[in-house]
């Protein structure tokens, strides 16, 4: 990922990584080649084989103000079994 961002102009920093056995969630920072801010929180989950990705991404400066939907999305989303 962080690759893929690079030789498009994005430079990517990991704020905060919480992982575990099946899931992942990944709070990150994008800066596009204008020099503006992109946030995202990402949850990666594992079921057997298949894997998952949940992206949810704003500008930084409204992020504050959807951080709390945000997290009770991302924290909503499971593997159904």
């Amino acid at each position: 990922m962080e690759e893929v961002n690079k030789n498009n102009g994005w430079t990517v920093e990991i704020l905060e990584s919480k992982i575990e056995i099946n899931e992942g969630i990944l709070d990150l920072k994008y800066k596009n080649p204008a020099g503006s801010f992109v946030l995202s929180k990402e949850k990666i989950l594992l079921d057997g084989r298949d894997g998952y990705l949940i992206s949810l991404f704003a500008p930084e400066k409204y992020w504050q103000g959807l951080a709390g939907d945000i997290d009770k999305i991302v924290n909503s989303v499971t593997v159904k079994e």
